[in-house]
């Protein structure tokens, strides 16, 4: 059981009491990892922000708490390599090595993202470093995927990458590329039945009430649909020759749609 707390005492202090009554818990500390929510957000100074980090970090040593301690920084795409280092520099004085960072904004390119972990897995070899991804420039699941080749120890995923504005990294889109793409098969194990993930995604959408948008990627309507003319003749004589995933293997089926694009031969043939 995880609880995601902000740098305020008494959230902390609720936090705690809630939190052990569990046998496993994760006590998450929302800290700052940008200049622009310094001044923009709490319209207050460096010095000040890591005083009340301090003081949540004291706070926590001291208490009853028998759970694990992880901290996710909030905006740290955006954030200084300076703030960060000082950031994570205090967070692993009093022994938090589990640490986040957030692309709140979901501004991250796949290209900053591994200079970003590349530079942290270097400078802290001892942290469990994970990555938080939005979607709002559509990045999510690249910019995990870099984290990924550059080494980070987890990535965080939704299911669908339903989530906040734009959503966040798909968890079926990332282990798609990981299941299917040869350079991962040899660095990963993934246990997961792809079919049985697709299964879940689509449940929950029905729990939500609500539908994955027509293109997307192995959920949406059109995922694995076409009306093109050279798609749909080559899919007849073989698949693979415009399809990566193959349908079936995920418990979907292709669809051709019929128009002036479409292939006159494949046309006759469902006639």
């Amino acid at each position: 059981m995880a609880s995601l707390c902000r740098l305020k005492l008494d959230d902390i202090r609720k936090t705690i009491s809630a939190l052990n009554r569990f046998n496993k818990s994760k006590l998450n500390l929302l800290c700052v990892g940008s200049e622009t929510h310094i001044s923009k957000k709490f319209g207050s100074e460096k010095k000040d922000i890591f005083i009340m980090l301090k003081d949540s970090l004291e706070y926590i040593s001291s208490s009853n708490y028998n759970g694990k301690v992880t901290a996710i920084l909030e905006d740290s795409s955006r954030g200084s390599f300076q703030l960060l280092e000082e950031t994570i520099s205090l967070l692993t004085s009093y022994h938090v090595y589990d640490i986040c960072f957030a692309d709140t904004t979901g501004c991250l390119t796949p290209l900053y993202m591994s200079k970003l972990i590349t530079h942290f897995k270097n400078k802290f070899p001892s942290v469990k470093f994970s990555v938080h991804c939005h979607n709002d420039l559509g990045l999510a699941v690249a910019n995990s995927i870099s984290a990924i080749d550059a080494g980070v120890d987890e990535v965080q995923v939704t299911l669908g990458g339903v989530g906040e504005r734009c959503g966040n990294a798909s968890f079926e889109e990332i282990l798609a590329i990981l299941y299917y793409r040869n350079e991962y098969k040899s660095r990963f194990k993934t246990d997961i039945i792809m079919k049985k993930l697709i299964e879940l995604c689509n449940f929950y959408y029905d729990v939500i009430n609500k539908k994955p948008y027509p293109n997307k990627p192995l959920l949406g309507e059109y995922a694995f649909s076409t009306c093109a003319g050279i798609h749909q003749d080559g899919i007849k004589k073989s698949p693979e020759t415009y399809e990566f995933i193959n349908p079936n293997d995920l418990g979907l089926e292709r669809k051709f749609y019929f128009n002036k694009l479409s292939s006159n031969r494949v046309c006759q043939q469902n006639l």
